[in-house]
């Protein structure tokens, strides 16, 4: 379980009085609400992350799997949640934004790789 610091530590040396002690909280995991809308062009995802800073967002994407935390130190929330991303999501175009405690990923997919018909040449 990951820990963090309430209150900012002494750096001189001696015993610290009550007040300045430093405590430690565990960090909750929470699963956050998701949606997630299908469109010709691309998957939105909508996260809610509500108190949530984007400095204390860190998202990451790694074979196939789409994984984001966000921590509210405050109150010693984190969201996680990871997706498997399908194969026709062109990784190099995901885009993430945050909006009023909602956080948009936006991931594109490929263009061009449509259903054809390939002619077959006779030699």
């Amino acid at each position: 379980m990951q820990t963090i610091p309430t209150t900012q530590t002494e750096t001189t040396k001696g015993p610290k009085p009550e007040s300045q002690k430093t405590t430690q909280r565990a960090l909750t995991p929470v699963m956050p609400a998701v949606d997630v809308l299908d469109s010709d062009h691309e998957i939105l995802v909508l996260v809610d992350v509500p108190g949530v800073k984007s400095a204390d967002l860190e998202i990451g994407f790694e074979k196939d799997l789409l994984r984001f935390t966000a921590k509210r130190p405050s109150s010693g929330i984190v969201f996680e949640r990871a997706f498997d991303v399908p194969p026709e999501i062109d990784s190099n175009g995901i885009s993430a934004e945050l909006k009023n405690g909602v956080l948009e990923l936006h991931l594109p997919k490929h263009q061009g790789r449509s259903a054809r018909t390939i002619a077959i040449s006779a030699k």
